[in-house]
């Protein structure tokens, strides 16, 4: 069974990023609109009328994965 011990702590880290990729990381709101940055990259834009629009798409998940481990090694201490 340790043969497949790196694939099951590959998991583990990736469920972690994906959970944490959904997070907000901004809030503005002005101009009739509400824009929220997630820790995935993801822009999105929501405006009164609730039309709604997305200014960036999300990173792919291996940067989501770096960016998830540089965020928490310091939380880790």
């Amino acid at each position: 069974m340790s043969q497949y011990k790196d694939l099951v702590e590959y998991q583990k880290k990736r469920l972690k990023a994906e959970k944490w990729a959904k997070n907000i990381k901004c809030l503005e709101a002005k101009d009739g609109y509400l824009e929220r940055e997630f820790n995935s990259g993801l822009i999105d834009r929501e405006y009164q009328d609730g039309s709604y629009e997305v200014k960036r798409k999300a990173k792919p998940i291996e940067e989501i994965i770096d960016l998830f481990e540089e965020q928490t090694k310091w939380e880790l201490r």
